[in-house]
């Protein structure tokens, strides 16, 4: 009998900021693995986000979509927890 080699996994979250550091409410973070699967989340009225059960290891793709600002999307080797993981509007 072999064991199941599970991968550890960690719970991502930052902000999405727009100006003078002010949250964005309802913003829509996806978060894009290797294999091109795609997981979505909502910010919170503080402009807050979060993933649970995110494979460490692995490198993401990370997009912030908003009705009023612009964001660039940002690629991530996720190695531990992280909840710092804040995105600004273009200028």
């Amino acid at each position: 009998c072999k064991p199941v080699v599970t991968a550890a996994t960690v719970s991502v979250s930052g902000r999405v900021l727009a100006l003078k550091n002010r949250g964005v409410s309802r913003a829509v973070v996806y978060l894009t693995d290797a294999d091109g699967y795609t997981r979505s989340t909502l910010t919170n009225n503080f402009g807050f986000y979060r993933f649970e059960s995110v494979e460490v290891g692995q490198i993401y793709i990370f997009n912030v979509f908003s009705k009023k600002y612009q964001f660039e999307p940002r690629v991530v080797t996720i190695f531990e927890e992280t909840d710092s993981l804040n995105f600004a509007p273009n200028p």
